[in-house]
């Protein structure tokens, strides 16, 4: 959310223990505001009636200084209606006299220009409260220059106020500037350390950590800004600062989180919550909006380290009070229910409540762009982050070409930002490529993916070299991207090393943040052991980790990654049976394998026996042969938990691809066991489904172990149905390779064997291209051959075939 004005003004250096404020500080504080504006309304009652007896000029000037100062009272107490009417008869009362020549009529109508802007922000009217903390700064200038001591400080503080409200209006780098010499005045006047200027100077540091772009500048403001509030009793000996104390905390907590320290950052944003909920307790007016921000705040800091559950129970509570003050008065809280909005929806799309999410975030961006209208270009970096999160509640829904849609929309928008400001808007820039070239790889289109995914890489890889700690997250996530594309592109090896150091380095940011790295660490190893599994390597070690950590996370946060986990669970599934499964046909790179039913994101609800399938493992770790008996025993189970009727769309579609692939691997168990029969039984319930399925690369590979068990039994004609089906749906998905070559060479042997010489001659010759542009022996297809050279009458053309040197 945006920065919040208390018209007063932030206290140990954060970091260790904070100060601790009492509910009877809170009381007291909230008592003295009372107490100070109705005897501030006293004084103005007091001048009303005087200005109708006629007094002097001097009298009106204090009249309108009384005002004004009521509306500042009023407006830390939440009456903001209230603060703009005595603000604005404060600045009609003054222009009414002004002519240049009274003393101590420019300061006060700058004062009170200075009040009007901090009511109107307050009242959502962005545009004239610049306008009037501009003129603020402009009435100053002059006396400030002609004389510093008594308006130098005056000064400062109004540049603070029209840097917030240059803030507010989108614009960044003017802000940061204003904010800057606001702290450069007040240090002027702050030199013999903790003195009753403290609190001017804290507040000018906080809106100057509040505006900074500069991580580190940020934190250094801000952390000065905590520091001197927190000590301000020492001076006062009563806690005047208590909400500016929390407005302080809340902000710093911020910096905390974009350097990367989400403990410390959640630890302030609670104390901030505490306070603002004690202070709201006795007075829901004027600080129920405040609490909300503060839990809005607390909720952003406490996901990104995967206290998940926590962080929906705070941005519910901050959304309910959202709607309720946007109920009574739209035009000044409709920011603050955007803000809610779109942090609801990140937080429930990390969660994996996706239909929930895109309704949130749906919502959000009709606010921002609804605002956007009122303040042109003002909320487009909010728009940014919600069409963000947005893509991903689509994609979480399957709905991958509309999530595309946006991202690609979001990529041309984040250029543009980051073109204007790089230093703010190239993580987001990354954020949004490192998307785009998901969602791309998602829909096959994996050429395309790799230029964005590449380039979300090289702007995160040069912040990493600067700030290792702070970008190691959002490094990571695109280098696991990267590591992907570049293994479904057939560079296997460039891709696994990429994985493999992605792994690694989560393993050590998750050693001292668990909870905020452990469920990217189980993301990781899937995606490892996934590429492992299509390389013919062994995947179960990195299969059965990612599971371990995402029972682990899922019994942290429950309801939060259930889906994830069962993804996990089904990985584990097909590495342990591809580690007990006889070796097959190699699926082509590229190709969609069994690890492919991954892809299409089916939310598997059971990923199997995961006894039978624990049990399993443990066999092969002892590393004793596997009985297989036990083996198609414990298959058996699997298949089981995955007939479940009520499963449907892609969720069944990859219940029945993960049932066809145990038919796959119990055909290889029933052989070795000699049970010829009941194998080829198996594996055409196997090849049924992968056809109602429509998993052509698991089809092929059926359809060849078919065939080779029908060739064994002479069954030579649906032999050589199966093969050639196998042939068909190699060579069409991935050219005529080394799998579409066996084909052809074994189809050359049945066709002989059936008689049917020509057949058989083009597929030996067909044989023969593909071997030798792979470099494979020949021997066997040159044979193969001459038996049919032989058979037609051509025994000269046979002599020739076998004398060629391989």
């Amino acid at each position: 959310m945006g920065f919040d004005d208390h018209a007063s003004g932030p206290w140990p250096e954060y970091g260790g223990v904070i100060m601790q404020i009492s509910r009877d500080d809170a009381a007291w504080y909230v008592d003295h505001l009372r107490m100070e504006i109705s005897a501030a309304a006293a004084v103005v009652e007091q001048g009303q009636e005087s200005g109708s007896s006629g007094s002097a000029a001097e009298d009106h000037i204090d009249f309108a200084g009384a005002l004004v100062k009521l509306g500042r009272l009023q407006l830390d107490l939440g009456m903001r209606h209230e603060a703009s009417a005595a603000v604005d008869d404060a600045i009609r009362l003054l222009r009414s006299m002004r002519d240049g020549s009274r003393q101590g009529l420019d300061a006060r109508l700058a004062a009170a220009q200075e009040a009007s802007a901090m009511v109107l922000a307050r009242l959502g009217r962005r545009t004239e409260a610049l306008e009037a903390a501009e003129e603020a700064v402009s009435i100053l200038r002059r006396p400030a220059q002609d004389d510093p001591k008594s308006h130098e400080c005056s000064l400062a503080d109004a540049l603070s106020t029209h840097a917030r409200q240059l803030g507010r209006l989108g614009h960044g780098r003017e802000a940061v500037l204003v904010a800057a010499e606001a702290v450069e005045v007040h240090r002027r006047h702050a030199v013999a350390g903790l003195n009753s200027h403290s609190a001017r100077l804290a507040y000018s540091l906080d809106v100057l950590g509040f505006l900074e772009t500069d991580a580190d500048r940020a934190l250094a403001a801000s952390q000065e800004a905590v520091t001197l509030y927190q000590r301000l009793p020492e001076v006062t000996g009563k806690p005047l600062f208590v909400a500016d104390l929390a407005r302080a905390l809340r902000n710093h907590a911020f910096n905390l989180l974009d350097l990367g320290r989400r403990n410390e950052a959640a630890s302030a944003a609670t104390q901030a919550v505490t306070i603002y909920r004690d202070l709201a307790a006795i007075e829901a007016a004027a600080f129920d909006s405040y609490l909300a921000d503060a839990l809005e705040a607390l909720a952003q800091c406490l996901w990104p380290g995967g206290r998940l559950r926590e962080a929906e129970a705070a941005i519910d509570e901050a959304l309910g009070m959202c709607r309720r003050l946007a109920q009574s008065d739209p035009e000044t809280f409709a920011v603050d229910l955007a803000y809610a909005l779109a942090t609801r929806g990140t937080v429930l799309a990390v969660m994996g409540r996706h239909d929930d999410s895109l309704a949130d975030t749906q919502e959000a961006m009709t606010a921002f762009q609804m605002l956007n209208e009122r303040f042109v270009g003002v909320f487009d970096s909010e728009i940014a982050t919600t069409m963000l999160n947005q893509a991903s509640a689509l994609v979480g829904l399957g709905r991958v070409p509309a999530a595309l849609e946006v991202n690609t929309r979001l990529v041309e928008l984040r250029r543009r930002m980051a073109a204007a400001d790089p230093g703010r808007f190239r993580v987001s820039l990354a954020a949004a490529l490192m998307n785009l070239g998901k969602d791309l790889l998602s829909l096959g289109r994996v050429a395309e993916a790799l230029d964005p995914t590449q380039e979300a890489v090289e702007l995160l890889g040069g912040l990493m070299e600067r700030e290792p700690d702070r970008f190691a997250k959002e490094y990571g996530l695109a280098s696991t991207n990267l590591g992907v594309v570049l293994a479904q592109l057939g560079r296997a090896e460039q891709g696994m090393a990429v994985m493999e150091k992605t792994v690694a380095t989560y393993r050590r940011l998750a050693q001292d943040e668990p909870l905020a790295f452990e469920p990217d660490l189980a993301r990781a190893l899937m995606n490892l052991a996934v590429h492992l599994a299509k390389t013919g390597r062994h995947a179960v070690t990195a299969a059965t980790e990612a599971v371990e950590i995402f029972r682990r996370v899922v019994t942290a946060n429950p309801g939060a990654f259930t889906d994830e986990l069962a993804m996990a669970e089904r990985n584990l599934a097909f590495a342990t049976l591809g580690a007990i499964a006889m070796p097959g046909i190699t699926p082509p790179h590229g190709e969609r394998g069994s690890e492919g039913l991954i892809e299409k994101r089916g939310k598997l609800a059971a990923a199997g026996d995961s006894a039978g399938v624990e049990a399993i493992l443990q066999e092969l770790r002892q590393g004793r042969p596997a009985n297989p008996a036990e083996l198609l025993r414990m298959l058996s189970g699997v298949k089981s938990a995955l007939a479940d009727e009520n499963l449907t769309g892609e969720t069944a579609w990859a219940a029945a691809g993960a049932r066809a692939m145990s038919d796959v691997v119990a055909a290889e168990l029933l052989e070795e066991m000699g049970r010829r029969a009941a194998a080829i039984a198996s594996l055409e319930a196997a090849r049924e489904a992968f056809t109602t399925i429509k998993d052509d690369p698991q089809l092929a590979r059926c359809q060849f172990d078919l065939g080779r068990l029908y060739r064994s039994e002479d069954r030579l004609a649906d032999a050589e149905a199966a093969f050639r089906n196998a042939g068909d749906i190699l060579s069409r998905l991935a050219g005529f390779d080394e799998p579409a070559a066996d084909c052809e060479y074994v189809l050359g042997d049945i066709y002989f064997a059936l008689g049917r010489h020509a057949e058989a001659e083009r597929r030996y010759h067909s044989a023969r291209a593909l071997f030798g542009r792979l470099g494979r022996d020949m021997t066997g297809v040159n044979l193969g051959l001459a038996q049919v050279y032989m058979a037609t009458g051509r025994p000269q053309e046979a002599l020739e075939l076998l004398r060629e040197k391989e």
